[in-house]
């Protein structure tokens, strides 16, 4: 089923704005070495500095110790810098779903936000970024008092993205499903070797009269196979009930593909 989209959305930028939305430190390091670590500076003494630094996407923080013997430059923002950057920061937690509209009253709550601080800090080197995210924010607003709705960054009807969300569900399904043919496939596969390890070694040793290390090492060997036998067995039973589940799912909602036609025969 093809359903005709609407309106251009702005997904791919605001992806973008995102990622750059978690860049930027107020203050700098830089090391004898070349090294430059950007973060906030907590603390310092006569003879080393503290600063906050974190992971690329700011989720995860630390606080690195570095010795003023090994510093060859530091620089500092201003109070007012520092305040636009924690402003700045602070407007991270307004982000766009791709699958979901947000509530009206968020919508404005973060327009809000946007409007503060293109307002405080007037000659910020991030205003474009800033009005390109709050016109972001602004038209998504719009779609939603028109009463659509949103479904992998595009807006609908609702009548519509029920439709559209059935219909990824059940190409999911299906992907879903030929992964587990595969799975139940090889697992069919591990039964059947197990069984003809075992049968070949069984066979070998079958009416023999052995010494005892010679006999010992085929009980073993035995044991080993019965051993994967039933750890193929096991795991053949366990893919096969996960398919069977997905398999009922998929044809309940008017699946039409038969995936058994595709199982390696017993």
């Amino acid at each position: 089923m093809t359903v005709r989209t609407r309106f251009l959305t702005f997904g791919c930028l605001g992806l973008f704005l995102a990622a750059m939305a978690t860049t930027a430190w107020a203050d700098s390091i830089t090391l004898t070495s070349g090294e430059v670590i950007d973060g906030q500076i907590v603390s310092e003494t006569d003879s080393q500095i503290d600063i906050k630094t974190a992971n690329k996407s700011r989720t995860i923080f630390m606080t690195r110790t570095v010795a003023k013997s090994g510093i060859k430059t530091v620089h500092r923002e201003s109070p007012m810098k520092r305040a636009e950057m924690a402003a700045y920061d602070d407007l991270g937690k307004y982000q766009l779903e791709v699958n979901q509209e947000l509530r009206p009253d968020f919508y404005a709550q973060g327009l809000a936000a946007f409007d503060t601080f293109l307002a405080t800090y007037t000659n910020s080197e991030r205003a474009a970024e800033i009005h390109a995210r709050r016109d972001q924010w602004k038209a998504e607003m719009d779609q939603v008092s028109l009463g659509f709705v949103k479904f992998n960054d595009k807006w609908v009807t609702p009548e519509e993205k029920k439709s559209l969300a059935q219909e990824f569900h059940m190409q999911q399904l299906e992907k879903k499903l030929a992964g587990l043919v595969t799975m139940v496939n090889a697992a069919k596969a591990r039964v059947k070797a197990a069984h003809t390890a075992y049968t070949t070694v069984h066979d070998f040793y079958h009416g023999k009269t052995l010494p005892t290390d010679e006999y010992n090492n085929a009980m073993a060997q035995l044991k080993s196979g019965q051993d994967e036998i039933q750890a193929a067995e096991m795991q053949l039973n366990e893919t096969r009930k996960t398919y069977d589940a997905t398999k009922d799912e998929y044809k309940n909602l008017g699946g039409k593909i038969n995936f058994d036609e595709q199982l390696a025969k017993d």
